[in-house]
């Protein structure tokens, strides 16, 4: 059974360029590259371009567990600067 990961990410203010390039570049390929990743969908709100959405589909929660374990923490420690606040994860069951 697959699980999608739903992420609600804010750039801080002047940032939100860096941070789309970054998603872009670093968090899209780096997942769809997991082994485990099914589908990786980046949104940008229309209203508020600071704020973003991803939608990660796992073949199990141990596959992302997995691929977040391995994520090199130069990757995380650079996200979170380009963060306002943390980031607000959650996991949801496909309906049968």
């Amino acid at each position: 059974m697959t699980i999608a990961r739903v992420s609600e990410l804010m750039a801080q203010k002047g940032r939100e360029d860096e941070l789309r390039d970054f998603i872009d570049v670093v968090v899209r390929p780096t997942v769809e590259r997991s082994p485990g990743a099914v589908a990786c969908l980046v949104f940008r709100n229309q209203e508020n371009p600071a704020k973003f959405l991803i939608i990660e589909e796992w073949a199990s929660p141990e596959a992302q567990r997995a691929a977040q374990l391995a994520t090199p923490p130069d990757q995380l420690r650079h996200l979170r600067i380009l963060l306002a606040g943390s980031e607000a994860a959650t996991f949801y069951d496909p309906l049968p």
